[in-house]
């Protein structure tokens, strides 16, 4: 009777722990949430002026099906965010406003970041308590939602930056995950910084490097979960793909 009165408290205490852990980080996140739709709201007028630069690049896709600046004479092909182009060539197909759908657009990868930022603070702190904090300290930086609705491909580039961070840190942490899966966000993380932003492409090639002399080195948890020739066909299927 005394065993089980003491199992019940110990199970009890951590339950209530589990809860008050689930509350603070809802409530956190909440009031993140809150305070980064405030600035998007307040500053949602704002619209810098090198979007309408990649507009005017989306509409001549989505109208003349080329992503050409001007319609006459030699083409001139000046952008250098190209999946950005493509999404906003698709708002002008649907015959919705490109700036405001831009702007929504912006909004939405703003608030999922917020969630890979959680997911990625884990990595960095034992406390899961603090997990929470790097979502509301990004969320308070008036900068985040304000270029959020700028109408650029900012959100979508620290999206892509994320999911590669995050599938990076899966992979060498002591954590057990599901290799197929991570190297298939990672090659959709890389293949997307890429087409984002033209210097994604540097950070394809450190992370590719990176990749590859660890896998090299036998240091990490990956080493020691898969044999090497495993490893070396899912770098070379993750270069093919890309």
């Amino acid at each position: 009777m005394v065993i089980d009165y003491i199992g019940d408290k110990i199970m009890h205490s951590l339950r209530s722990k589990i809860n008050l852990k689930i509350f603070f980080d809802l409530l956190f996140g909440f009031i993140s949430i809150i305070i980064l739709l405030f600035y998007e709201v307040y500053y949602f007028k704002f619209f810098v002026d090198d979007a309408y630069i990649s507009l005017h690049y989306a509409q001549n896709l989505a109208n003349y099906s080329n992503i050409f600046f001007n319609k006459e004479g030699q083409p001139v092909e000046a952008y250098s965010n190209f999946l950005w182009i493509l999404i906003a060539s698709i708002f002008v197909k649907l015959n919705l406003d490109p700036m405001m759908s831009m702007k929504i657009f912006g909004i939405i990868l703003s608030i999922g970041n917020l969630f890979l930022i959680y997911n990625l603070s884990k990595f960095f702190s034992k406390n899961k308590k603090r997990n929470i904090f790097p979502v509301f300290f990004t969320c308070i930086i008036p900068y985040y939602g304000i270029w959020a609705i700028a109408g650029l491909e900012t959100q979508l580039y620290i999206l892509n930056i994320l999911i590669i961070s995050s599938c990076i840190f899966s992979i060498f942490s002591k954590q057990k995950i599901r290799i197929k899966t991570t190297f298939l966000f990672l090659s959709i993380g890389l293949l997307g910084v890429c087409f984002t932003r033209i210097e994604g492409i540097f950070i394809y090639l450190i992370c590719q490097i990176f990749l590859l002399f660890n896998l090299i080195s036998h240091k990490s948890s990956f080493n020691r979960t898969f044999n090497i020739n495993n490893k070396l066909i899912f770098n070379i299927f993750l270069f093919i793909i890309d």
